[in-house]
């Protein structure tokens, strides 16, 4: 019959697995978050370089020239 210390070194194997796995998954999560900054910045900036207001004015002139109102 095996004691609770035959178990110590699978346990210690599967605990490392377990934190390697955790890293990783940490890693990427860090790694997208950073991506996703850095897409939101751009798009912010892209966006900056539009006047929306004006935009919407000339979509509502289109809608009156076809005579349609939106």
């Amino acid at each position: 019959m095996k004691g609770p210390s035959a178990d110590v070194p699978h346990l210690l194997a599967n605990s490392q697995l377990v934190d390697d796995a955790y890293m990783q998954i940490e890693r990427q999560f860090l790694s997208d978050v950073e991506y996703a900054e850095e897409l939101a910045s751009t798009v912010g900036q892209i966006a900056g370089m539009f006047n929306m207001p004006a935009i919407v004015d000339n979509y509502d002139s289109v809608g009156h020239i076809a005579g349609k109102s939106f």
